[in-house]
């Protein structure tokens, strides 16, 4: 099953997007048996989009990473990854290796 979605920034706040995922997730229903919840219902559900969560980082930073396409640093830094690894967001969930640099929004020249 794929699924896509992309959550609006509202605030800085991880906890607020966190909140919106959790019930996207939460509150879909599909399918003959709807008291099934949405996740369990396939063998594999893609999670696409962009759910704006933010890299913990000085802009310089991020930049000179992208620049130099060390990723590590950016990856450790992720809120989202460190959510997944606290088991506090998407748990059992597998996020694919990422071998390409975010394609954010670059400070003009």
């Amino acid at each position: 099953c794929l699924l896509c979605g992309d959550l609006l920034l509202v605030c800085a706040c991880a906890e607020a997007r966190n909140d919106d995922l959790v019930q996207i997730v939460g509150r879909l229903k599909l399918g003959p048996t709807p008291h099934v919840d949405f996740v369990h219902q396939f063998h594999a559900l893609f999670l696409f989009g962009d759910a704006n969560y933010r890299i913990n980082l000085p802009t310089p930073t991020v930049l000179d990473c992208i620049r130099n396409r060390r990723l590590d640093p950016l990856i450790e830094a992720d809120e989202l990854t460190l959510l997944e690894r606290a088991r506090q967001l998407l748990f059992g969930f597998v996020e694919w290796p990422l071998t390409f640099p975010s394609r954010s929004q670059y400070l003009a020249r």
